[in-house]
């Protein structure tokens, strides 16, 4: 226990790093292609894993019902699930006034500086209602698999959808800490009952509630522990 404590805090403030970026626009296939695919080869695989997820759709006439349902399928991560479904119920979704993923300054900064990317303009429908316009986003921690090796192929497919069109799903992963450039992306939506994304916004408040010189502290308390331990075997 004392050993798995010391190595949460020892990963605890690393500097947070983008690995990858990919815009998705089709999201029409049920089976991972190379439209849908993000596959990364820089990882460190002592570490997890974010992955952050930035969804804007287009709600098709007024039924309350519309929703889209989409899946996170990897062999390199520990899902609970695989596929992990994600339920998008348009009528539980917000609709900002700037939803743009390329006019997000902080997120356009962030990813030019660490992976020298340019967020593509979003391509919106003719005469489209921009009230009718939703935003899903969150961002989550994975575990890699057990025989991870510094690679990852992730895949967004689509399982079904009733007047509820994509327009474009954004992946970005990385691994360290979550930067907070991102945290603004989170903001902007509702977070809905049972999804993960509210679960890592309280981790992230517990996570920003600890003072830097108290994960010191922790630190040293574990690791004088462990070597008691080993003393008196």
């Amino acid at each position: 226990m004392l050993f798995s404590l010391f190595c949460q805090l020892a990963y605890a403030g690393l500097e947070p790093k983008v690995l990858g970026f990919k815009q998705i626009t089709n999201l029409s296939s049920a089976a991972p292609s190379s439209d849908n695919t993000l596959l990364l080869n820089n990882l460190n695989p002592n570490l997890g894993v974010w992955i952050c997820l930035y969804y804007v759709g287009l709600k098709q006439g007024d039924s309350r019902e519309a929703y889209h349902q989409l899946a996170l399928q990897s062999d390199d991560l520990l899902l609970s699930s695989n596929p992990q479904q994600i339920k998008l119920i348009a009528d539980n979704l917000p609709s900002p006034q700037d939803f743009a993923l390329d006019e997000n300054d902080d997120v356009a900064d962030l990813l030019d500086s660490q992976l020298d990317v340019t967020i593509p303009s979003l391509v919106l429908p003719i005469d489209f209602n921009r009230k009718k316009i939703r935003v899903y986003s969150t961002t989550t921690d994975y575990t890699q698999s057990i025989d991870a090796d510094g690679t990852l192929k992730l895949s967004l497919v689509s399982q079904a959808q009733q007047d509820f069109k994509p327009l474009a799903l954004y992946v970005i992963v990385g691994q360290g800490d979550q930067p907070e450039e991102l945290s603004s992306l989170t903001s902007v939506n509702a977070l809905m009952p049972g999804d993960p994304g509210a679960k890592k916004a309280h981790q992230m408040a517990m996570r920003e509630a600890f003072d830097p010189k108290l994960k010191l502290l922790l630190m040293i308390v574990a690791f004088c522990g462990l070597l008691y331990m080993y003393k008196n075997k």
